[in-house]
């Protein structure tokens, strides 16, 4: 199959990763798997979930506006400051200039609800900024300090007192 992506110039051909093929996608720079979109002229290389990410998206954590999904920060840094996780990034993102939000590609599409072994209820994502203790806690399941003024999972249960989890403790 052969694909167009607004981030390069030349046509994408999807193809699969054979043992011992080591590719970095261009668009999250974490280490590829299974499927990619493939420039060999160019070594470009996409997950496929990076290739078919949506150029737009509504996102429930900014209603205002909707998100553009950038190919490359264009900070004088040369990276951004993710919205939902907090960690920098200097690949493919989703951005509103207008009220300067930002988040990875993978943040924007974290699962809405979890289960996690830590926890008996269901764990919900939470996009509203809390003032949680000065918006400082600690994960319930890893017991580092938070903020929670990024995304993190809560207690789907009001009665429930547990209060949060790092996204990347899901």
């Amino acid at each position: 199959m052969e694909y167009e992506h607004f981030s390069h110039n030349h046509t994408l051909t999807l193809s699969r990763i054979q043992p011992g093929q080591q590719f970095q996608c261009h668009g999250c720079n974490l280490r590829c798997h299974d499927s990619i979109f493939a420039c060999w002229n160019c070594n470009f290389f996409l997950h496929e979930h990076c290739g078919i990410a949506n150029r737009y998206t509504n996102h429930p954590s900014h209603l205002l506006h909707p998100l553009v999904l950038v190919p490359s920060p264009t900070y004088c840094s040369g990276s951004f400051l993710c919205n939902g996780c907090s960690a920098p990034g200097n690949a493919f993102f989703y951005c509103c200039a207008l009220s300067e939000v930002d988040l990875h590609v993978h943040c924007a599409y974290l699962p809405h609800k979890v289960s996690h072994n830590a926890h008996q209820h269901e764990l919900c994502l939470s996009f509203e900024k809390t003032n949680v203790s000065n918006a400082l806690d600690y994960c319930k399941i890893c017991m580092k300090e938070m903020s929670f003024r990024n995304l993190s999972y809560f207690c789907g249960k009001p009665e429930c007192d547990f209060l949060g989890s790092y996204l990347l403790c899901y």
